[in-house]
């Protein structure tokens, strides 16, 4: 068994294995360390303070949550997949168990689809949210009928 002195002094030679100490630091860099730290708080809140008031705050890159009722396709490419994902899973029931307030956000969502498309698989994609929503609007008109 290698005694703890052994070690030591092998890690000490090579400075590959730093002992930790259980010491505070000195009261002096103690000190030093939380000056700068709140100095820097001061620096982030103060610019902060200024990114709200120029209204520089909501760059279109770095807005991570916007509202179901602002959400517009062509906002996020994956949304627009996630919805065309979920367009295609509810078009294989036929729109069987999608709840009534579904119903009304797909088609409110996918409204705002760009008619200039580009590249032919964008085409055949749009085609067939397009083919997936009149099916879709079919369906809730045929609800509504029978309801009535």
């Amino acid at each position: 068994m290698v005694s703890q002195r052994v070690v030591s002094h092998c890690c000490r030679k090579s400075g590959r294995c730093v002992r930790s100490s259980s010491k505070r630091q000195r009261p002096k860099r103690e000190a030093l360390f939380l000056a700068s730290f709140k100095d820097t708080r001061e620096r982030y809140q103060t610019a902060l303070a200024s990114a709200w008031a120029s209204g520089r705050h909501q760059s279109r890159q770095h807005r991570t949550s916007i509202p179901a009722s602002r959400a517009r396709h062509g906002d996020y490419a994956l949304a627009d997949e996630t919805y065309a994902d979920l367009l295609d899973r509810l078009a294989e029931r036929h729109f069987a168990d999608a709840p009534p307030a579904l119903r009304q956000n797909i088609p409110a969502y996918c409204a705002a689809a760009p008619d200039k498309i580009s590249g032919k698989k964008e085409r055949k994609r749009m085609k067939r949210i397009r083919e997936q929503l009149s099916s879709l609007k079919a369906q809730v008109s045929r609800l509504r009928d029978s309801e009535t």
